[in-house]
């Protein structure tokens, strides 16, 4: 099993690097880690690329619309034609924005990374509040498989793709039906599952502590069968926020900005370290590949603090 962070590489975090540890090895070293895994850069960055482990591949929070070709929808969801062409990163038909997509990928190969990963999900500014989504599951899987079948062509297939769950609509893991369909529809036999441990603790807004979290997150692996076997990467990450989203207005603000919209899935998605050995249980369990601390931090200093006392937590060092 190979221990990874989650990563990007901002300026200020390179000048950490630099200043602080100097050079990312020697970072990765003074963490007890064998490498990253990169959120996709818009540059190449060769020094990265030797440390770079897997890749997260860029994805946008709604899109299913726009590939359906729903126009309603996506005169709801858009200000103007301008600004749904910006969003989808100038693309004004899905063939168009499949040829962005495969340019994304072709990037990150360009890392060689042992693995890639692709987000499963659905849901716009007003659902993410409303909870009130016009999608379904299968919608989003579907579409996810359709959106792959148009790009997979230039994936190795000793590149696996991940694809990492989420609690809004698309890929939850909750239903071992919708799973298998999925994976149907995928027809990769390298294909995988990326499973982010917070991310399915979001599904459960019961849930009170990381014991009772590790529990609902072994019975939810052990409902998926013979699928489990697919999980070869793990995100790790605490997130409890049944509170919070509970007790949260279902409505879209009146004022709303990027920072506000942030902060509200920041306080959804929490993306903390873990502060019990629960999650040890989960590991020894599924056994992952890759093991990723996927934690939120201020600088790498903060990481590296993070990181040590969770892996002497766990004994994963």
């Amino acid at each position: 099993m190979k221990q990874l962070f989650n990563y990007y590489p901002l300026a200020e975090y390179e000048a950490e690097l630099t200043e602080r540890y100097g050079s990312f090895g020697a970072y990765l070293t003074a963490c007890g880690l064998d490498g990253a895994e990169v959120f996709l850069p818009t540059e190449y960055h060769k020094d990265l690329a030797r440390h770079t482990v897997g890749i997260h591949l860029p994805y946008l929070p709604h899109w299913t619309a726009f590939w359906k070709g729903d126009e309603v929808r996506l005169r709801g969801q858009f200000a103007s034609r301008e600004e749904q062409r910006a969003y989808f990163g100038g693309a004004d038909t899905r063939e168009e924005w499949t040829e962005r997509v495969r340019a994304s990928i072709r990037r990150a190969l360009c890392y060689k990374p042992e693995y890639l990963v692709w987000h499963v999900s659905e849901a716009d500014s007003d659902e993410i509040y409303t909870r009130d989504f016009h999608y379904t599951n299968e919608d989003v899987l579907e579409a996810t498989a359709e959106l792959f079948y148009c790009v997979a062509d230039i994936i190795p297939h000793d590149v696996p793709v991940l694809f990492e769950n989420l609690w809004w609509p698309g890929l939850t893991l909750t239903d071992r039906r919708e799973t298998e369909a999925f994976f149907r529809l995928i027809d990769r036999d390298s294909a995988g599952i990326m499973l982010d441990t917070g991310h399915l603790m979001n599904t459960n807004t019961a849930l009170q502590s990381e014991e009772e979290a590790a529990d609902y997150i072994l019975r939810t692996v052990d409902s998926l069968g013979d699928l489990a076997s697919r999980i070869r990467g793990m995100h790790l990450q605490c997130s409890l926020s049944g509170d919070y989203v509970t007790h949260a207005l279902r409505r879209r603000p009146r004022e709303l900005s990027a920072e506000t919209e942030m902060a509200h899935i920041a306080a959804i998605d929490e993306h903390r370290p873990c502060q019990t050995d629960a999650m040890r249980r989960v590991i020894d369990h599924i056994r992952p590949s890759w093991l990723v601390h996927e934690l939120y931090y201020d600088n790498l200093s903060h990481m590296h603090t993070m990181l040590t006392k969770v892996q002497h937590l766990l004994g994963l060092r």
